[in-house]
């Protein structure tokens, strides 16, 4: 990137390229998040996490905007944000603070603090020093909660808005009664001046008509005890942040935008998500290219930026009550103040003053040490001997270049619509923060939520312009770990939580989802998100209703059209157009690639349906989905007779549809011709291409093109985590386990996230528990948290290394973080226990996927058949062998098997024999694994002329025995003419066949044998008591072709997980 005339390598590493540069070559979906603040590290996090490539532009030199822990003091105090408001698992901070182990202190209950005149929570002092007694603090308390709902009848009344210190007139004109003298009137002016600070704004500007629509979670009002920092460093970690980057212009284009810096850099990327303080949106500061459209601008004008700052005093010892607030009552709500006491809850001598409005602006131009001396001449006139602070803090969030305020509220005679104006996306422009929160305003969740909200717009949006959008099945959101809270002996009142927008899994419908399950028009995106109703009015039930039907209808058929066709309308209008969209978009969300082009092919020949490029280009995806390319090919011979000319979409399509058609070298030409002739490869074109390569097993071309993505001289693009997990399943498939670690430790330094799903494809690379346990705790070192099949994999660690109580240990870690197992995350879980012969803990897995509605399939019988032949439990396998035909299940080769080898264990021969000849009646040819087994059972327990005859009908049916029946047969043989027989079968001559016979014929090994070539596992060389089936002569940890197993699920598998 060329900048100032000079150039910056790093930048051009990164997402961003020269805006000097004309932007010839299609680029992956790339996003500038606009200030490092908690929404804009939200919108990051989720943005990297989903595989965009992000950049943060922060203004100052360190991370969090209004979330501020200072630490001069020797610990941690915040100078900004310091309340987590609702102190429950629904507040989407809840489970980061709850997985750090972050402690909450909580200062009052479900009410906002405004009027929760807990009497254990405030001290009030009169000027004199005089201390308020108790009862006139309740009384007076209660007195303002009445103002505050006649506030809210005079409001209801007037159409036009009023200032909250109009409507106490109002008030005090119709009932005198509420009007309040002397000490009880400067309480009152107290609660007055509580309210204003909860506002950060004067009375006379607070609007009436909006003062209470913020939506409250429940639980209260906890104090973070340590800060927010270690939330905002969390979040942030390996993100790309450039700090002291002040933007001072943003042109937004069709094709992408460009944002410019205070020192002239310049970036540029698909798309922007503006996360800045209103107050700096407010200032001018920035300018936008084209202008804001009026109604944008007016939201930003319109809304109002309160001020609020805190003078902290630090003191060598404590001398003041135990209580949460210190105040100083007064005749005006601007001769009040109050006092924090951090004491109570962090066990430091700390007081923090907290002006907020008008007396904040006073204050601020005052010095820092003119400030703090203010604040203790407050303190001093309720305690007068209050010994002098050792230090002390400040801050000036009003002046403030990068903030110019502290947090947003609703101002008299505004719309009240101008938070989700605010919110709603521009173009290729996004807005997050505090400020675009009409639920939450003013709080750290609020813009938490909102930068995640502005993420997942964004990625719609963006996918939606590349013609790329995959739908991502919604996983169940993670359990939250309880929150650690520290609060007062007091009665708390449970509120029913009314928003169910926000949750601890911060699933937040967007724009997109919207559309998908309801069909709505543009016009309702504009609703506030507070409201739950959906749908406005009975049209839009019907309509839904209606959809709903249509989808059940078809997926119940397997059909799409002839529906359809029953929902068309009269005369040629043909069927509502949102509802034929909402079908394919929900179908193609489903990957129901089959009913997507079954649609698709029928609405081309609708004379009602317009059909565009687009839906075109969705057909070729359809089809290059489905392996389809004959599909894919004609519907582009169709494109380029219309005189449209092939684009990335189209290409990448057909390439794919080559792929998965299992025809390799014709996907190759098209990555090729692209290559050398354009349209430039896109992102998602490299990750197909890979897959393509390592499905078929094309490792060099593969590692080809991973390099040159490698390579910036070569390729603008760099690899995605998608891409790195690609190559880490090749390396498995290859077993090649070095270079698969070597491309993981690479991540890092090329600043792409690793994430569950990384970790899981190293661990499944590994037999060994300690390898596995080692990369398991790398991960949770790494902050990220395990999923099902992580669990799985360390499970079924210890389970093949005989280790059951690590391994009940490790599952019951996995019932208590709340995880709650897939299907094949389940049949793994029972797997783990299978191998050890642990029955009665995987008839406990087997049962609990029916009371979870996961219904076990073959897999899951076979599996749990296993646990009672390793167990030994020849009678429980029997009828449970039986069970799995009453269940309505017919064996398949692997399930046989199992039973073969449990009676090959217990020398059971003619049990043995007899499922051999059920198998066969059954059309079952048996492997060359099976053969082996009854081979060494029939020699074992007849002689060695029967083992013969069996080595001997391998060759006749077409399974040639391979080295580990040869080194069975020759185990086998007792006397010298057997073992030369046996050598003169395998042909396995001299010293080799004696070592054979010795090592697989001692009289220690009385259960079987194992291949010669094995290496001993770690456990051995630990000295572990594996002597059970140690050295057993079948080990099924490789499913047989054409037929389910039950070994380690591929890297591909867990990512589906």
């Amino acid at each position: 990137m060329e900048s100032g005339g000079k150039t910056n390598r790093q930048l051009r590493k990164a997402i961003c390229v020269s805006t000097d540069e004309k932007m010839k070559k299609k680029r992956s979906p790339s996003v500038i998040v606009i200030g490092g603040g908690m929404a804009g590290i939200s919108a990051a996090r989720t943005l990297q996490d989903a595989s965009f490539q992000v950049v943060v532009l922060e203004s100052r030199d360190r991370i969090g905007g209004r979330v501020h822990t200072d630490y001069s003091f020797g610990f941690p105090v915040d100078l900004g944000a310091s309340w987590l408001h609702g102190v429950c698992k629904e507040n989407p901070l809840a489970a980061v603070i709850g997985r750090l182990g972050l402690p909450l202190y909580r200062t009052s209950g479900d009410n906002s603090v405004l009027y929760d005149h807990d009497l254990e929570s405030y001290a009030l002092f009169d000027k004199a020093g005089n201390q308020v007694s108790q009862e006139l603090v309740t009384k007076v308390g209660e007195n303002f909660e009445h103002i505050l709902e006649e506030i809210c009848k005079v409001r209801d009344e007037q159409d036009e808005d009023m200032s909250i210190a109009q409507a106490f007139s109002i008030v005090f004109k119709r009932n005198p009664e509420l009007r309040l003298e002397g000490l009880a009137h400067n309480v009152l002016q107290w609660y007055l001046c509580r309210m204003e600070g909860w506002f950060a704004a004067d009375a006379e500007t607070i609007s009436a008509k909006c003062w209470d629509q913020e939506e409250l979670l429940p639980g209260g009002h906890g104090l973070m005890v340590r800060g927010y920092r270690p939330v905002i460093n969390t979040l942030s970690k390996g993100l790309d942040i450039r700090l002291s980057h002040r933007v001072t212009k943003i042109s937004r284009r069709y094709s992408g935008v460009k944002v410019t810096t205070e020192k002239g850099d310049t970036f540029v990327a698909d798309a922007a998500v503006i996360a800045l303080p209103l107050g700096v949106l407010k200032s001018g500061m920035i300018t936008f290219e084209p202008k804001l459209p009026q109604w944008k601008q007016e939201a930003i004008n319109d809304l109002g930026v309160g001020i609020e700052n805190k003078i902290i005093l630090n003191f060598d010892n404590v001398f003041w009550p135990n209580v949460e607030f210190l105040g100083v009552v007064a005749e005006t709500s601007y001769g009040c103040s109050y006092f924090l006491n951090l004491h109570k809850a962090t066990s430091h001598p700390v007081l923090v003053y907290m002006p907020a409005g008008q007396l904040a602006r006073d204050i601020e131009k005052k010095s820092d040490e003119a400030a703090a001396n203010f604040a203790f001449s407050q303190l001093q006139k309720i305690l007068p001997d209050a010994s002098s602070p050792i230090n002390y803090l400040v801050s000036r969030w009003g002046s403030d270049i990068n903030s110019m305020g502290s947090y947003s509220y609703d101002i008299v005679n505004k719309p009240h619509d101008l938070y989700e104006r605010l919110r709603v996306p521009l173009d290729n422009l996004f807005f997050a923060g505090e400020a675009t929160s009409s639920s939450y305003p003013g709080s750290v969740h609020g813009a938490y939520s909102t930068g995640v909200l502005a993420a997942e717009d964004c990625r719609m949006r963006v996918l939606e312009r590349y013609g790329e959008l995959e739908h991502e099945m919604e996983e169940e959101a993670p359990a939250s770990v309880p929150l650690l809270i520290s609060l007062p002996s007091s009665n708390h009142s449970q509120r029913k939580l009314q928003n169910n927008i926000i949750n601890v899994g911060v699933k937040i419908q967007n724009r997109f989802r919207v559309v998908c399950m309801g069909m709505l028009a543009p016009r309702k995106f504009l609703q506030k998100r507070r409201k739950m109703e959906v749908f406005k009015d009975a049209a839009d039930e019907t309509d839904q209703k209606r959809w709903r039907g249509l989808m059940l209808e078809i997926e119940s058929t397997g059909s799409a059209v002839p529906v359809l066709r029953q929902y068309k309308t009269d005369g040629d209008q043909g069927l509502p157009r949102d509802l034929v969209l909402g079908t394919l978009v929900r179908f193609k969300q489903l990957k129901k690639w089959n009913l997507v082009s079954e649609i698709l092919e029928w609405l081309r020949y609708q004379n009602w349906w317009n059909f565009s490029e687009m839906d075109f280009l969705m057909l070729i995806t359809a089809y290059g989905k489905l392996g389809n390319f004959n599909g894919a090919e004609r519907v582009l011979s169709v494109l380029s007779k219309m005189g449209s000319t092939p684009n990335v979409i189209s290409y990448t399509a057909l390439m794919e549809s080559y792929g998965r058609g299992g025809k390799c070298n014709n996907a190759e030409a098209i990555f090729r011709r692209m290559q050398s002739s354009g349209p430039e490869p896109s992102a998602i074109t490299y990750q197909i291409i890979l897959k393509t390569f390592v499905e078929g097993d094309k490792f060099k071309e593969a590692e080809e093109v991973f390099e040159t993505l490698l390579d910036e001289k070569k390729s603008p693009l760099k690899p995605d985590q998608k891409m790195y997990h690609m190559m880490i399943y090749m390396y498995k498939k290859a077993g090649n386990y070095e270079k698969a670690r070597k491309v993981f430790s690479s991540m890092v330094g090329k600043g792409v996230p690793q994430s569950t799903v990384t970790y899981n494809s190293l661990m499944s690379f590994e037999t060994s528990y300690k390898e596995v346990s080692k990369i398991y705790d790398q991960m949770q070192r790494s902050d990220i948290q395990p999923d099902v099949v992580s669990y799985a994999l360390l499970i079924k660690a210890y389970g093949r290394a005989r280790r059951e109580e690590e391994a009940l240990s490790v599952f019951e870690e996995m019932l208590d973080a709340g995880v709650r197992p897939t299907h094949k995350a389940y049949n793994i879980l029972l797997d783990a226990f299978a191998i050890s012969g642990m029955v009665e803990q995987a008839k406990t897995v087997f049962k609990s996927m029916r009371r979870d509605r996961i219904f076990p399939d073959l897999w899951s019988y076979t599996t749990m058949l296993s646990a009672y032949v390793n167990a030994s439990d020849m009678e429980g396998a029997e009828k449970f062998f039986k069970r799995i035909k009453v269940d309505g299940f017919e064996p398949n080769i692997v399930t046989y098997g199992t039973l073969i080898k449990g009676y090959a264990k217990a020398n059971d021969v003619e049990k043995m024999m007899e499922v051999y000849e059920k198998m066969r009646l059954s059309g079952i040819k048996a492997n060359q694994t099976i053969l082996t087994t009854i081979m060494d059972a029939s020699g074992r327990c007849k002689n060695f002329g029967s083992a013969l005859g069996w080595y001997k009908e391998m060759e006749s049916c077409g399974v040639p025995p391979d080295q580990k029946a040869k080194n069975v047969l020759l185990s086998l043989a007792s006397t010298q003419d057997e073992l030369e027989e046996a050598k003169e079968l395998t042909g396995i001559r001299n010293e080799t066949a004696t070592i054979i016979a010795r090592v697989y014929g001692s009289d220690d090994d009385e259960e079987g044998v194992e291949d010669i070539s094995s290496e001993s596992s770690d456990d051995e060389d630990e000295g572990d008591d594996d002597d059970d089936d140690a050295r057993e002569t079948v080990l099924y940890d490789k499913p047989q072709e054409g037929s389910l197993g039950y070994g380690s699920l591929q890297t591909e598998e867990l990512v589906g997980l």
